[in-house]
Order: structure tokens, then sequence, then C-alpha cells
């Protein structure tokens, strides 16, 4: 009988998250679609993480040590260029995976699809103001304009991606201006080629927020960086969204940590030419500023 040829390649990078890691991995182990092969990329971890892949007893988990010097966009292309599945996953090592992602999204395989992605369950360091729920959100032609002028739909641990469309893009940007932002520069890369993105309004893992990924990185530059060769495509109209995307972003940044009077400056440019979506949270967060300062004064 002839063995089947793997559907699934999960590349998961780490580095020194020895105890997350292992959840992510028996995550992928207890999957009811078990047509996979598990690609981990190791960061020279110092933690036991070596030890630990090392003594794995699983013909399907194959791990590789490298130094990404802090962009891990080298470590998820080295596990894309060693995998041999026609569809690879993404998962970081610090978020998990319920049993039947993979079952799940098989059911959308088809020829007409290229990129699938769901929602997640926040775990963590997760403010009670929050939505619990790390949604995605269905993506309208022409895929790029959406992407450019609403921001990132696409959660990263969630993204189950054709191989070879990866291929055709020449793989994750590892310039180090776009780092925390590689993710939405290759949807970018592959919506200028192919509009087939499916949503799957589920939430199908959990996704870690932790200290390091709350308010410690302003994404505005980064994602500016990510999208700066694409903005070309854009109308004066779609552009003013994109700014005001933008500007959302630095605001909330700025929110988090805490710099209200900046925050209030990019919060009231995001409401210039923004979707109701945004606009909303815009003034939201411009509400509970003013309340703080208010509170501050007595």
């Amino acid at each position: 009988m002839s063995k089947l040829p793997i559907l699934f390649s999960i590349v998961i990078p780490t580095y020194n998250c020895l105890p997350f890691l292992k959840k992510a991995i028996k995550s992928v182990l207890l999957q009811t679609e078990q047509n996979f092969e598990i690609l981990i990329i190791d960061n020279s971890s110092d933690d036991g993480t070596k030890e630990y892949l090392r003594d794995l007893d699983d013909s399907r988990i194959h791990s590789f040590e490298v130094q990404n010097y802090g962009v891990i966009a080298f470590s998820r292309n080295t596990g894309i260029k060693k995998a041999k599945g026609s569809w690879v996953c993404f998962l970081d090592a610090d978020d998990i995976w319920y049993k039947e992602k993979l079952t799940i999204c098989k059911e959308y395989i088809n020829d007409e699809v290229d990129v699938i992605y769901h929602d997640l369950l926040k775990y963590g360091k997760v403010n009670f103001l929050e939505r619990k729920i790390l949604s995605g959100r269905k993506l309208y032609t022409p895929v790029l304009i959406d992407l450019l002028v609403n921001g990132n739909a696409i959660i990263n641990s969630s993204a189950v991606v054709r191989r070879n469309m990866i291929e055709q893009v020449n793989y994750l940007d590892e310039s180090e201006d776009i780092v925390a932002a590689e993710d939405f520069n290759i949807w970018l890369k592959i919506a200028e080629k192919s509009e087939n993105f499916l949503y799957i309004n589920d939430v199908l893992g959990e996704y870690y927020i932790g200290e390091e990924n709350v308010s410690n990185k302003n994404m505005s530059l980064c994602s500016i960086s990510a999208s700066n060769d694409f903005i070309k495509y854009l109308n004066k109209q779609q552009l003013n969204k994109y700014e005001a995307w933008i500007a959302y972003t630095s605001g909330r940044y700025n929110y988090l940590n805490k710099n209200y009077n900046s925050s209030i400056k990019y919060l009231f440019k995001s409401l210039k030419g923004s979707s109701t979506r945004l606009r909303i949270r815009s003034l939201f967060m411009l509400i509970l500023i003013y309340f703080n300062k208010v509170k501050n004064i007595f």
C-alpha cells in the first residue's frame, strides 16, 4: 500500500519557551486529522529545548537549529523550504490549536482556495475590557485593497497556505524593518496574485497574550514598511483610509503605553476617512482617555 503524500506541514519557530512549545506540539499531535509533519525551527534555545526535541520519538517531527538574529521570518522560511506538504500551517510556539483545526480546514481545501484562516481565543495577559476572541474577518475583492485600507485580517497561527503560492511570492520578507509585520507583507504579496482567501468564522485555537506583545511594539512603523510597495494600488479615498488605519494603530500603541497626548493626536487623525469599525474603536479609546484624565484631576 503506497503512503499518502503529506498534506500539512506545520512550521513552529521557537526560542526559549519550552513549556509553551510542549503544549503547542501536543495540540498538533492530538489533531483528528493526522496527515501532517511538524517542522520545529529552534533559534538556538538554551532552556532545554534542544534536549527535549532530540528525545522526541515521532518520525513526523523534524527539528532544525538556526540563528535568526531576531528575524523570525528567517526561521519560518527555513521551515517552509524544508516542508514536504502541499499546505503550510503557521503555529507560534506559545499558541495552540483545538483538535479539530486541521480536519475543519481540510474540508475547505479545493482548487479555488490559496489561504485559509480563522479566529483564535486569547489567553494569558488579557485585559478584562478586551474582547476575548482575536477575530479575523472575511476579505472582499479586491483582497489587496481590503487588506491595505482595513488592516491585517489574518492571525498568523491560524493561517493555512498553499505551499506553492508561498514559493511564487518568494517566501517571507526577511528585512529587519518589517519584523512583526512580515505576515502582513506576505498576505499582500499573495493578494497581488490571488483573490482566493477563505475565512472560517470559528475559534479553532488559542493565542497567547504576553507582556511582550501587549504594548511594546508600535505596529504602525513595521506595517508601513510592510505595505509601502503596495500603496501604489490605492486611489485617493483608499489612501485616506489606509492612513487612518495606520494612525489608529499608532494611537492604540500610545494608549496602551499611557502616552495619552500622543494617543489623542493619532486617534483624532484616525477618525478622518476610517471605517465605521475603526471610528468606534477610536472613539471608545478617546472616551477612556477622557475619563482617565478626569480621574487624575480629582
